[in-house]
Formats: C-alpha cells, sequence, structure tokens
C-alpha cells in the first residue's frame, strides 16, 4: 500500500491518512515496543526528503478546500522549516528546501491524479481526519533545551490555534 514516489520519510503518514480517508481504521498501541537503530542526524537529502514528502501528502491527500482553509498553518510550517534552514548555516539544506518546491512543480500533472486517484477512495471527510492530528512540532531534537522550550510555546500555540480556525472551514 506504499506509494512508490516516496522514499523515505513520511511514507507511513501517506499510508495511514489514505487508509484513513477510505474508511479504515488506524490504531495505535501504546504497550508496543520498537526498537529503532536512530541518530539524528542531517544527510545531504534529508531536507529535501522530508519537505518533498510533506507537500506531495498533503496535496495528495486533502481536498483543495481544505489545502486552502490550512494555508495559514502551511505558511507557519514554511517560516519554521526555513528558519531551520538558515540556522543551521547550512546551504545544502536551503538548496534542498527550493528544490522540493521544484519537484513539486515539475510533477504537478502527476500530484494530480494521485490526487483523484485518492479522492475516489474517499469515505471520511478531512475535518475528521484533521481533528485526530497533532498540532504540535518536538524541537527538542534539533535545538538545545532553552530555544525548544521557546520555539514549543510560540509556534505549538500558534498551531493550535490556526488549527483551530482551520476546522471552521473545513467540513
Amino acid at each position: 500500500g506504499f506509494d512508490k514516489d516516496f522514499f523515505l520519510y513520511v511514507e507511513e503518514t501517506d499510508l495511514s491518512m489514505r487508509a484513513r480517508i477510505a474508511g479504515w481504521t488506524c490504531i495505535y498501541q501504546p504497550d508496543s515496543i520498537v526498537y529503532h537503530d536512530y541518530h539524528l542526524k542531517f544527510g545531504p537529502h534529508k531536507i529535501f526528503q522530508q519537505e518533498r514528502n510533506r507537500y506531495l501528502a498533503i496535496l495528495k491527500n486533502y481536498s483543495w478546500s481544505t489545502v486552502i482553509a490550512l494555508l495559514p498553518t502551511l505558511l507557519l510550517a514554511e517560516v519554521v522549516t526555513w528558519g531551520f534552514c538558515l540556522i543551521t548555516r547550512d546551504l545544502n539544506n536551503l538548496r534542498n528546501k527550493i528544490d522540493a518546491y521544484r519537484w513539486i512543480i515539475s510533477n504537478w500533472t502527476m500530484i494530480r491524479a494521485k490526487h483523484g486517484s485518492v479522492q475516489a477512495l474517499r469515505r471520511v471527510h478531512d475535518r475528521q481526519i484533521i481533528l485526530k492530528c497533532a498540532s504540535g512540532v518536538n524541537f527538542r531534537q534539533v535545538t538545545h533545551l532553552g530555544l525548544a522550550r521557546l520555539s514549543e510555546a510560540v509556534f505549538n500555540t500558534s498551531f493550535g490555534l490556526l488549527k483551530f480556525v482551520a476546522l471552521a472551514f473545513i467540513r
């Protein structure tokens, strides 16, 4: 069920979103234990993969009216990701961010076709899906504790408020 156009990052989110849209239930098992040999690092293409896949999942799975209602939230997410790219002072991260935009633009026809396929399966409205989505980001994995706490206080409060506003327009 995974979309072959996703490679690393967000592929499980895309699969879960499509399952929910089609009326399936995704179950969270808090007692399960998964061992993942992972160390936070940013390889040369990580930002590209994360950003491209985030855009692809949003544009493919949500209705166009929902994407429009989420624009303020998505713009705030852009501020956060551009801020991260600038804070790292890594030109590769900046190029990857721009390359993600380029990929979306150059693959727009394919994205629209995927969007149509997903919407044809729709049994659950976007509102029900967004209500179950978290509205915060864990900044502690990418910056020191003081800045992480400040970022969480400012941005997560803003994301929560924007989610509340967007839900007023999403049916």
